[in-house]
């Protein structure tokens, strides 16, 4: 088992219909998810907010902001992840249909992240961040680091990108907070005694006082770490259109390594202004994109028709981006199958200076 699995939830929509084989395309603000090296492409400030849907109500929020500083040679962002879980009853062996009591849940993160450029052809960046999650009274906090690295060159006269990051290494989280508390009397320590310890028998004047403070001592779990090793190739820059292809192969510290896939194609437009003052010359793009996830589960799942997984890992989405004047704006979209589970949706919106 691990904590705050909620990290391993791909944040932008750009990056998630590719198949999330991002962490050598990167190039923009969601970098400082998919590897703090991408920042170091950043020319101009950048805000950014993505919005997940996933399922049983559960929605997971995700806003950065990241501007150059050093004249261009760095990039220093911050980010704030929330996910948020839906009110629950509280249940009881006695009563387990319910008490009409509720407990909230939640999971979140925050950090900063600075990306350098240390040469045209290589950027590397370090992410910062504080992970919390909280069920009821019962909370753990955890201190983690992403590190990224991106060389990019030429190969054939076309673009190309290297990559390899490390995300969430840290240390392990464990919970604590009011609901471990409890009171306990004699006959009761000699009760937990016999069932921790059958084979020591303590004396029964031992723990003479009544109502004992003691405390239920959680267990420590490790954050989800991985290991990333992705590369990106521009097929197509010409005419305004470009084709990029990208894989990457994962190490998680939990499962059987992961791959991944993803292709996108970019048009960009150069708009007249249509007779309206002051808009000719601005530029927009539209993108399509598509990806595919190949997971190996932690347990065994069939590979009949039947199964609901025949398109689990398939992700597509498309994306628009314009040019305001005084700023630029960008909407994206992402749709992602996780097979018998359901499948996610996910919106992002981005403005840039």
């Amino acid at each position: 088992a691990r904590a705050a699995e909620f990290l391993t939830v791909p944040v932008g929509a750009r990056g998630t219909a590719l198949g999330s084989a991002f962490a050598a395309t990167a190039d923009d603000i969601t970098a400082i998810y998919w590897n703090p090296a991408g920042l170091g492409f950043m020319e101009t400030p950048q805000a950014f907010y993505t919005f997940v849907n996933m399922p049983l109500n559960v929605n997971l929020s995700y806003a950065a902001i990241a501007t150059p500083v050093f004249g261009g040679t760095g990039v220093l962002g911050a980010f704030f992840e929330l996910l948020d879980l839906p009110s629950q009853e509280v249940t009881t062996v006695l009563q387990p249909e319910g008490t009409d009591f509720t407990f909230e849940s939640n999971s979140l993160a925050g950090g900063l992240s600075y990306a350098h450029n240390f040469s045209d052809r290589f950027s590397a960046g370090v992410t910062t961040k504080i992970v919390n999650e909280s069920i009821s009274d019962v909370s753990g906090t955890a201190l983690a680091f992403d590190f990224g690295s991106n060389y990019h060159t030429t190969l054939f006269g076309r673009s190309v990108r290297l990559a390899f990051v490390v995300q969430n290494l840290g240390g392990e989280m464990q919970l604590s907070g009011e609901r471990l508390f409890f009171n306990v009397n004699p006959d009761e320590l000699d009760e937990r005694d016999n069932i921790n310890s059958p084979t020591v028998d303590l004396p029964d004047n031992l723990f003479p006082r009544r109502d004992r403070g003691g405390e239920q001592q959680a267990g420590s779990f490790n954050l989800p770490a991985v290991f990333k090793t992705g590369v990106s190739y521009a097929v197509v820059e010409e005419g305004g259109n470009n084709l990029t292809l990208a894989g990457e192969f994962w190490n998680p510290n939990n499962q059987e390594e992961v791959f991944a896939l993803g292709a996108e194609f970019r048009r960009d437009l150069a708009l007249t202004g249509g007779g309206t003052e002051g808009a000719e010359g601005r530029n927009a793009a539209v993108s399509l994109r598509g990806g595919w996830f190949f997971q190996q589960d932690e347990i065994g799942l069939s590979d009949s028709a039947n199964d609901g997984d025949n398109l689990r890992g398939l992700s597509f989405g498309a994306g628009i981006q314009y040019d305001f004047g005084l700023f630029d704006a960008g909407i994206d979209y992402a749709y992602r199958d996780l097979g018998r589970i359901t499948q996610n949706n996910l919106f992002s919106v981005s403005v840039g200076l």
